[in-house]
């Protein structure tokens, strides 16, 4: 992921349309999904079997499908149509999936109807990340748990420079070549936003490579083994909210 000083009013939500298939192919090969984010991110969800899941920013479908197969309900949802539509080739006719805005209402999702949310790489591109917390909230049952993967702030801070506290819209040049527009925010806005909601804290998560990484991709593994570019969150509903 290359840097640009290149910024936008607004993330748009669709801006993985034009190079949807590329960029899939991407998240399916790169040892930070793979090797990294993505283990992370299965063995904070834990057991799902039997559990009503919705993944939110679904992509493709790889999380979808893994959770189809260790026994969960899934739902899921992405704005992304062309994503979507990869998605349902991997999972079949059954899956419910749902075009959607994060920062939009979910209308066809009823209060307190998922055991399980999971947003996995996705939270760094809302534009209203309070409005999505407020949602995922109230589709969450009172004993519900909700799974967060994003940018570590330290990480935007060593690729990106300026202030640790500044909350601003950036761009990265992909190694797809195609620029992706993402927020960088310090720990404490994040977690205020998730406080703000009514969540709490249960877990928090800085992973380290898989082993393997160390053999297929030494340099990506060194430098994950020496800063963290993702955090996990694992959030349930203050019972005060």
């Amino acid at each position: 992921m290359v840097h640009s000083s290149e910024t936008t009013a607004g993330i748009k939500p669709n801006q993985y349309d034009e190079h949807a298939e590329q960029f899939a192919a991407h998240m399916e090969s790169q040892p930070y999904n793979v090797l990294y984010e993505r283990p992370a991110t299965r063995e904070l969800v834990g057991d799902v079997a039997g559990l009503d899941v919705l993944d939110v920013a679904c992509g493709a479908g790889a999380l979808l499908e893994d959770l189809t197969a260790s026994g969960a309900r899934v739902v899921g949802s992405d704005a992304s149509q062309p994503m979507l539509d990869m998605a349902r080739q991997r999972l079949g006719p059954d899956t419910p999936l749902h075009l959607q805005d994060c920062s939009a209402p979910f209308p066809w999702a009823h209060d307190a109807s998922f055991d399980l949310v999971v947003m996995a790489l996705a939270y760094h591109y809302l534009n209203d990340h309070a409005s999505f917390l407020r949602e995922m909230h109230r589709v969450l049952r009172s004993d519900g748990s909700f799974v967060i993967s994003t940018h570590h702030p330290t990480d935007d801070l060593r690729r990106l420079g300026g202030s640790y506290f500044d909350t601003e819209l950036n761009t990265d040049i992909w190694g797809t070549g195609d620029p992706v527009v993402s927020w960088r925010m310090p720990l404490t806005v994040m977690t205020e936003q998730f406080r703000d909601a009514g969540f709490l804290i249960e877990r928090i998560v800085e992973p380290r490579p898989l082993p393997e990484m160390a053999t297929s991709n030494p340099d990506v593994f060194n430098k994950l083994e020496h800063c963290p570019a993702f955090i996990l969150f694992r959030l349930i509903k203050s019972p005060k909210s």
